[in-house]
């Protein structure tokens, strides 16, 4: 299929177990394989889905969606994911900011504290941020 798509992008695929560490960088949080990502020249991540088989039908469709400009970018869909988790589960919670951490936080002997951290999918994020 690299020849169909070669005016688009150049395909390569690995089997080298130390390049599979950098799959995170296209935006493929999954261990299950085969896995896919397309970078850009503008450093924007596409993923195939991870539930979808991988056959000439599908394949065929993700690349006809990249080609288009339909396709969802990671970062998309991580924000969506994030949007989604805040309104259900954060959005009574006190966000903890740098000024706020030791001062409310850490010296606060009346109550006792529980902190979420969580991290986004999207690996372009580092530490999303954090509430208590």
């Amino acid at each position: 299929m690299a020849s169909q798509y070669k005016e688009y992008a150049i395909i390569y695929y690995t089997d080298d177990k130390h390049q599979l560490a950098q799959r995170r960088n296209l935006g493929i949080t999954w261990d299950t394989l085969p896995s896919m990502g397309l970078a850009t020249t503008s450093q924007v991540m596409y993923v195939y889905g991870q539930d979808l088989p991988f056959d000439e039908a599908n394949i065929t469709q993700w690349f006809t969606s990249l080609r288009k400009g339909t396709a969802t970018p990671v970062k998309q869909i991580a924000e969506a994911k994030d949007a989604n988790f805040f309104d259900l589960w954060l959005k009574d919670t006190e966000k903890a900011t740098r000024e706020s951490w030791e001062e409310e936080l850490v010296k606060n002997r009346e109550h006792d504290i529980a902190v979420f951290l969580f991290s986004s999918e999207n690996v372009s994020y580092q530490q999303r941020g954090f509430a208590f």
